[in-house]
């Protein structure tokens, strides 16, 4: 419900990062993120930072928002070199996207914020507790059910337990073998 730019979360970030004395929390949008990705670099800028917004403001124009979710899921980095939902996919869990369940696209969902900090390879606690916020988000969200979401958080404790891999794994090594 916006249109590419998200007034009220850029307040919030600007308070909560003048309390912080530090940049603790962004406000990047969906559609700012795609513009980021797709044709700015990561620089740190008040004036990157107004390109983004302009950006985002032409896409909402002429895209609807299911295209420009989709450009996201395809091009933002979930963590050990992956693109995508799609490599992510196939990296995390070694099926394709339309094949996992709602326990492991939590995972996926997770990872768009912090792929290292959550990555379940690396750091599993933090990973497990980021899915279960997804989780809450999924049933307030009228997504889930609290039973759903329940039988399918238990059935990634077995996805954790049994995730035997290296924290150095990458899709770049899925690749090469």
């Amino acid at each position: 419900n916006h249109s590419g730019i998200d007034f009220k979360g850029i307040a919030r970030a600007f308070v909560v990062n003048i309390l912080a004395g530090r940049v603790k929390e962004g406000a990047s949008t969906i559609t700012q993120q795609v513009a980021r990705l797709k044709y700015l670099t990561i620089e740190r800028s008040l004036a990157r930072k107004a390109r983004e917004a302009w950006l985002a403001v032409l896409l909402e124009a002429v895209y609807p928002k299911d295209k420009i979710l989709e450009v996201y899921l395809n091009e933002i980095p979930l963590g050990h070199g992956t693109i995508g939902v799609g490599a992510a996919s196939r990296f995390y869990f070694r099926k394709e996207a339309k094949d996992i369940s709602w326990g492991e696209a939590a995972i996926l969902a997770s990872l768009t914020t912090r792929p290292t900090l959550f990555s379940p390879i690396v750091n599993p606690h933090s990973s497990m507790s980021k899915v279960r916020v997804v989780f809450r988000k999924l049933i307030e969200n009228g997504r889930l059910s609290v039973s759903d979401a329940e039988k399918e958080y238990a059935s990634l404790q077995d996805y954790y337990i049994n995730l035997n891999r290296s924290p150095n794994d990458s899709a770049f090594s899925d690749r090469l073998n």
